[in-house]
């Protein structure tokens, strides 16, 4: 039945049995149907509404006309609070007039309209089916609702909210939604592969969208269609510094062949990363492991700034090892609370460091805690707030401080380059003016060295007002110098992009230091010298050494072009080329395959000549890149003894073997043991021991395992720290190496002095050899040769993981 009515009337009543039926509220709250009436309230022009039943009521005209794509927030205001009145939500008798108007919004509010996360419009309710089938729109809301239930979307403080809603007249091409806030919309088209049937694979995306990103690659292998669907760069990538499914994690990671071709320092990263990801299963996987079997402070440094506290409980209980670094990496990254614990249970830590740590990062409450935990509190801490930009930290610092303990001319460079010039004024004026506790600092008392440090922060300075801030030390006297160009080149290149200072702006790189040493050199006349040719060469920034080029400056040592050369930056050396510089082939070949660069390295090789000999293959060897070796072996290049003896150090089996199949000499030294052994690393221990790598028959490589500087007079050394560990030694005694018992007690009783465990063991292991009458050991007795001795303790821990099939 069609019959005419008042607009503003009609549709608080339509809309009152609107959100009677709805399960879950739209974000379009009465304010916005309030709103639309309000404006054709003066008019007296009605509308058809079209009566429809109450199972199915249905509001057409006057919610199309409201304003979707701004949505209004939800009060519970209106109503008295003390008034005790109660809203019943099957109760619309007064849902007209200001009564009516004020329990529409209490009720919007006691269903959290006011907090959305998303909310999602389905067309799945046609009266007059356009897009699809009927049955199909009711069979994708069915199970939409099933999937946002499983997935726990409606629930929590940000919920997804979905309404049914009849035509919104631009789906003539298939069943559209409506995202909000997005202000997104999807259209679906039933002949596209689906990964669920029911489901329109805009949707499917849509509730893809709510997984954690790691499950988001996991999802691509339920079928074709998802594959396809699911097919950016970020559908493929897995960020092991988020937590993984475990299954995941032992597909990729559990097989015995997993990490031949990780190096040492990758599988370091491997540990950090899991231990980043809060997943204590994935860790455990990885230490129970041989290859693993390296902790280092570095990993939980990295569950300490992930704020992990569990895994940081379970590294404590499996005798990781920890130091300074780690409280630090928690300070530095706001973790208030891993800071507490550590300290409380015994981390190695120097409060005052610490505090200069967390100021720096700004972490004004880590900072307080310091304080009031007794840290002294000197210069460092202000100085590392300025440097970052963090003023009001730094100011709160500086008060109970006098000028000496400040450290004026160290505190105005860091000011310089963190903070803007208001703040540089005031803190110069404070402690350069006007003075304070009596001392009273000028730029003559500062002394040139020291002025020059700041005008040079000033001209490096991350702040958008840094050429304010030199132009006003200039006119304080401050002088142009030299370091002032190399700070602009240098600190600028390195800090291009995201900067962690809170005054700083987004910056390209590679133009930033030319076009801020033009505005020094050329229109201020500051001057440039090979430093700052270093500086460009350092960072690749062709056009500002360019600049230092055309302005005369002479480049003998070859600094800059060594800078660019280990770095892979080749337009440095063709500048240079070009230029008639002097190029050392040799050198930079090296310096480049050190740094895994071939195209660098064939370049030289081509243009410059550069030999091709041990030495390079060597420094190839130090980068573990595969491509590097394969180009030099693919051109005749020849390795040498220490090219496997890096290898080794370096820590990959993969590399090792692929020496060993193209005849590189091992050596008959032993040295290989040495470098894999002070790393502790026994995956590269047994993969020498596989491949037939010998050791020195008298002796000789076990005394150096001991110590790597022998028996030499203490002091006269630089390899003293060269060491292997007690577990390690008796791997070597375990595999028959051969040993030299009065040589490694001599040297042992003389370098590793106050390690008695170790004493001990290798003076029961004398006493033993000495009673079978003979010199030099070259039959295998002593402990076990397995890695596992070593992760004794950590085996409590491992819980054993079985096998899963991969999804």
């Amino acid at each position: 039945m069609i019959r005419s009515v008042n607009l503003r009337t009609r549709a608080c009543r339509s809309l009152a049995r609107y959100y009677r039926k709805l399960r879950v509220v739209s974000t379009l709250l009465p304010q916005h149907y309030a709103a639309a009436a309000s404006t054709l309230k003066t008019s007296s022009a009605t509308v058809p509404i079209k009566e429809t039943t109450a199972a199915t009521p249905t509001l057409r005209h006057a919610p199309r006309r409201a304003p979707l794509l701004h949505p209004v927030t939800a009060t519970a205001g209106g109503l008295p609070a003390s008034s005790g009145a109660s809203l019943d939500s099957n109760d619309f008798s007064t849902a007209t007039g200001r009564l009516g108007e004020a329990a529409m919004q209490r009720m919007a509010a006691s269903l959290r309209i006011d907090q959305p996360g998303r909310h999602l419009f389905l067309c799945s309710d046609q009266t007059v089916p356009k897009c699809c089938r009927k049955e199909d729109g009711i069979r994708s809301w069915d199970y939409l609702k099933k999937r946002c239930k499983e997935l726990g979307l409606e629930t929590g403080e940000r919920p997804l909210w979905r309404t049914k809603a009849n035509c919104l007249r631009i789906c003539t091409r298939g069943p559209i939604a409506v995202v909000y806030p997005d202000q997104e919309s999807t259209r679906g088209n039933t002949t596209t592969a689906r990964i669920w049937p029911q489901l329109q694979p805009e949707l499917a995306e849509l509730i893809a969208g709510f997984l954690p990103r790691n499950e988001m690659s996991t999802l691509r292998l339920v079928n074709k269609a998802a594959a396809s669907q699911f097919s950016k760069v970020q559908h493929k990538t897995i960020k092991l510094s988020l937590p993984v499914p475990r299954h995941v994690f032992l597909y990729r990671w559990g097989g015995p062949a997993a990490t031949r071709q990780l190096t040492l320092e990758e599988r370091i990263k491997l540990l950090c990363l899991t231990a980043a990801s809060g997943i204590l299963e994935n860790l455990k996987l990885l230490y129970s492991r041989a290859e693993f079997a390296v902790c280092t402070t570095e990993v939980f440094a990295a569950a300490a700034e992930a704020g992990r506290l569990c895994i940081c409980r379970w590294l404590r209980r499996v005798e990781c090892p920890w130091g300074e670094d780690v409280v630090e990496a928690a300070a530095r990254a706001g973790q208030l609370a891993i800071c507490k614990w550590l300290i409380k249970e015994g981390c190695p830590s120097q409060l005052r460091r610490l505090l200069t740590v967390a100021a720096e990062a700004g972490h004004r409450d880590v900072c307080e805690w310091l304080l009031e935990f007794g840290a002294p509190l000197g210069g460092r801490g202000p100085r590392a707030a300025a440097r970052a930009g963090h003023a009001s930290l730094m100011e709160r610092l500086l008060q109970p401080l006098t000028c000496q303990q400040v450290g004026v001319p160290k505190l105005l460079a860091a000011v310089a380059k963190g903070c803007d010039l208001p703040t540089l004024q005031r803190v110069y004026c404070t402690f350069v003016e006007s003075g304070r506790g009596d001392v009273v600092v000028g730029v003559g008392r500062l002394g040139e060295a020291a002025a020059a440090r700041v005008i040079a922060a000033a001209a490096g300075s991350p702040t958008p007002d840094w050429q304010a801030k030199v132009e006003w030390l200039r006119s304080r006297g401050y002088p142009r110098d030299a370091s002032a160009c190399e700070s602009a080149v240098d600190n600028l290149a390195a800090a291009a992009g995201l900067s962690n200072n809170t005054l700083a702006y987004f910056q390209p790189k590679f133009s930033l230091g030319h076009d801020r040493l033009a505005w020094l050199h050329q229109q201020h006349g500051f001057p440039v010298d090979p430093w700052v040719a270093c500086a460009a060469g350092r960072h690749g920034d062709v056009a500002a050494l360019q600049l230092v080029l055309d302005a005369g400056v002479e480049l003998h040592d070859g600094r800059a072009a060594y800078l660019a050369a280990e770095r892979g930056h080749l337009a440095i050396l063709h500048t240079l080329h070009a230029h008639g510089c002097t190029l050392a082939a040799d050198e930079l070949s090296e310096a480049a395959a050190r740094g895994a660069h071939v195209a660098t390295v064939e370049w030289l090789v081509e243009t410059l000549a550069a030999p091709l000999t041990g030495r390079l293959f060597s420094a190839a060897a130090q980068s573990g890149n595969m491509e590097m070796m394969s180009w030099l072996r693919r051109h005749g290049c020849s390795a040498e003894a220490s090219t496997f003896a890096w290898s080794a150090w370096v820590g990959c089996p993969e590399q090792l073997e692929w020496l060993a199949a193209n005849g590189c000499p091992m050596g008959d030294d032993g040295e290989p043991y040495l470098w894999a052994g002070y790393n502790g690393d026994y995956s590269v221990l047994e993969c020498l021991r596989r491949l037939g790598c010998p050791w020195s028959a008298d002796g000789a490589t076990f005394t150096r395992a001991v110590c790597l500087a022998g028996d030499e007079e203490p002091g006269h050394s630089g390899d003293m720290g060269w060491c292997c560990s007690l577990e390690v030694l008796q791997w070597l005694v375990s595999e028959g190496c051969p040993v030299d018992w009065p040589a490694a007690e001599k040297v042992v009783r003389m370098r590793r002095e106050g390690e008695d465990e170790l004493i001990e063991w290798i003076v029961e292991q004398r006493r033993k050899f000495a009673a079978a009458g003979g010199a030099v050991q070259e039959e295998r007795y002593g402990g076990p040769g397995t890695a596992e001795r070593c992760q004794a303790s950590i085996a409590e821990a491992v819980v054993p993981l079985e096998g899963q099939p991969p999804l």
